[in-house]
């Protein structure tokens, strides 16, 4: 009978010197009621190293899909979906805010999880308009690049106009998750309106980026179809039973917050897959080293 394999030592990662310690070479330091292990090197806390065995990215892309329905992420999306229909409420400005409440924390899911983060992030507080107003600003910003050809297909006439308009439905459907990863891990105006980090994202990872398009396109068509069953059992009900529509309406739309949460995740989990080639550092104490 074969021996168990000894389990693997416990590591600890060193930012500052950039190298793995094992955990006793590591000194000790009390910190209040715990200890804190430093570099044995510089001296630096050192954070613990976790080692995730790597699966093909059509499953983790399944599981993102998923997401926004696992575990405690249920509450967060309940949350999230509640917010965005009373903020749809407010007289004269609720497109606005709803949009902003929304577009500000399918950024946070993107740049959280990019890093490495698997639970959905706590809601963010909203300390003045300007924090619901900021992202959709950035989002509208970001799709300038992608958008660009078919805009400018509006300006001409005949066989050019419908050739333009094709190939910029082609270009927006191939660049528009880049602009918005970029836009979203960036957090500025001058990333959104960068092309570069958009076809740096694009080129190092060609095969992976074409995948994962091709489920947010798929979920953006079950998006469409969900819309439209909703508008037309709403439609039925409406006449028969008027009482019941209007709370079916409310809670159905928040239920629609599921699929940009779903996309969001999308993006991130191929951010953090394709960490190494793109250049995105884990979170502290999150690593997939």
């Amino acid at each position: 009978m074969m021996n168990a394999p000894a389990a693997e030592a416990a590591l600890r990662y060193c930012r500052r010197c950039e190298a793995d310690y094992l955990e006793s070479e590591c000194r000790a330091v009390p910190a209040g009621s715990g200890t804190l292990l430093v570099c044995p090197t510089c001296g630096m806390v050192t954070g613990a190293v976790v080692r995730r065995v790597r699966r093909p990215l059509k499953d983790e892309l399944i599981d993102a899909v998923r997401w926004p329905a696992k575990g405690d992420n249920r509450v967060t999306w309940l949350a999230l979906g509640v917010g965005v229909v009373l903020f749809s409420k407010v007289p004269l400005v609720g497109g606005m805010l709803s949009l902003g409440a929304l577009c500000s924390y399918v950024f946070v899911v993107v740049q959280r999880g990019a890093r490495g983060q698997e639970e959905a992030p706590p809601a963010a507080d909203f300390e003045s308009w300007w924090d619901l107003a900021l992202p959709v600003m950035q989002g509208v910003a970001a799709m300038v690049i992608p958008m660009a050809p078919l805009v400018g297909a509006l300006f001409l006439h005949g066989a050019a106009q419908w050739a333009l308009g094709i190939l910029g439905v082609l270009w927006a459907v191939a660049l528009l998750p880049a602009a918005l990863a970029s836009a979203a891990y960036g957090g500025s105006f001058a990333r959104a309106l960068n092309p570069l980090p958009m076809f740096a994202l694009v080129g190092r990872i060609p095969v992976d980026y074409a995948r994962t398009v091709a489920v947010l396109a798929a979920l953006s068509v079950a998006w469409l179809a969900a819309k439209g069953v909703t508008f037309g059992l709403l439609r039925v009900l409406h006449a028969p039973l008027p009482m019941l529509a209007l709370p079916l309406s409310l809670i159905l739309d928040a239920a629609m917050v599921y699929f940009p949460l779903a996309m969001a995740r999308v993006v991130a989990v191929l951010l953090r897959e394709r960490a190494e080639e793109l250049g995105i550092e884990p979170l502290p104490g999150v690593s997939a080293r």
